[in-house]
């Protein structure tokens, strides 16, 4: 019987399986389009970018492969993938950041190809920690190791990629402070036209905005400057109590058939007793209605803490337009008492000089009658 890569047990499928870990996919996108090499020998070079999402359908189905398919169909499909990188070669026609033009590029390059392992990696695990469970050291290190699988089917070798997630995270910000990532021109038409307008049904527009919005929120701030993406304080807090809800309230209660990915909810039963299959599904839909039942509940939670979070944002506007309205008026008041001061100087002025004279006056009576007396 032929078998996988990885098993049920593996922190990989653990991951990728949960479909709240999909919506990672932009963020990696932009993640690796900050980086101008990568850029031009992984989309620009290779005619991505005139249909993005065709190379994206079959970068997914190659990653399926690895992570759910037999092994002889992930080294066939992988294999693929390395000749095609073989021959993308070129230069960068002109400056981007730190690299010069004429800087030279090789589709599989193993600096190049870490970066690009490397931003799948960040972005899941990511995503993961934020809406499903944390992931404790352990579980970081063989998710890493996981990943290191899937590197080696790309060819990258041992030494060539970090050996554990200490060593993967301090590499990550390493590339983060190191200047290497500079966001292009082209990066960000592809932030705007691939990634945050993808085509989807009229009713999943909601969906796709709220991704975005994640996706801006969650990238590293520096990049997030790069791509010139607006973000604020409200933004940040309505973002990280949204995932604490879906964390605790949405993820734990929802039915298997919406929580898992389709590859991932066969391979659980697949290789059990027929009669073993036949119990365990009538279990998973008794269990399933039960769950629903609690999934209607928690929504309801949802919405009060959602309600109660555009309460504050609401609060906090009314809050600011009340401190520029203060701000307006007291500025209008020292304008206006400036005005007064400058309206009253001249009848200061008049009131001086008359007391000027009246005390002139005086001095030159009382003179001339001490004279007199003498």
């Amino acid at each position: 019987m032929s078998t996988s890569y990885f098993t049920d047990d593996s922190m990989l499928r653990r991951v990728i399986r949960e479909t709240v870990v999909a919506f990672s996919a932009p963020r990696t996108l932009l993640m690796q389009a900050a980086h101008p090499v990568a850029f031009a020998g992984f989309f620009a070079h290779t005619g991505s970018l005139d249909d993005p999402y065709a190379r994206l359908r079959r970068t997914a189905q190659v990653m399926d492969l690895v992570a759910w398919g037999p092994r002889e169909e992930a080294d066939a499909a992988t294999a693929r993938v390395r000749a095609i990188h073989a021959k993308v070669r070129g230069t960068l026609a002109e400056d981007a950041g730190p690299w010069p033009a004429g800087t030279p590029y090789a589709a599989d390059d193993p600096e190049l190809l870490l970066w690009i392992l490397a931003t799948l990696m960040d972005s899941a695990s990511l995503v993961y920690e934020r809406y499903v469970a944390h992931l404790d050291p352990r579980e970081l290190d063989a998710l890493w190791a996981d990943y290191r699988v899937v590197g080696h089917l790309f060819g990258l070798a041992d030494d060539e990629m970090p050996a554990d997630h200490r060593a993967f995270r301090a590499y990550m910000n390493e590339m983060l402070r190191s200047g290497d990532l500079h966001v292009t021109a082209e990066a960000r038409e592809l932030a705007t036209r691939i990634v945050f307008r993808p085509p989807v049904p009229t009713a999943a527009i909601p969906l796709r905005e709220l991704v975005n919005q994640s996706t801006i929120g969650w990238l590293p701030i520096t990049l997030r400057r790069q791509y010139r993406f607006l973000w604020d304080p409200i933004r940040a807090a309505a973002l990280r109590g949204g995932a604490e809800s879906m964390k605790r309230l949405v993820v734990p209660l929802a039915p298997e058939r919406f929580r898992l990915i389709p590859q991932a909810r066969p391979q659980r039963r697949a290789l059990l007793p027929r009669d073993e299959q036949r119990r365990r599904i009538g279990d998973e839909q008794a269990e399933s209605a039960a769950r629903e039942r609690e999934l209607d509940r928690a929504q309801e939670a949802v919405e009060v803490e959602t309600g109660e979070c555009l309460r504050v944002i609401v609060e906090c506007e009314v809050e600011l337009d009340a401190a520029e309205a203060r701000t307006a008026e007291a500025e209008h008041n020292r304008e206006a008492e400036r005005d007064d001061e400058y309206a009253e100087q001249p009848e200061r002025r008049q009131r001086g000089e008359q007391m000027i004279k009246s005390a002139a006056g005086r001095a030159g009576r009382a003179g001339r009658t001490q004279r007199r007396d003498r």
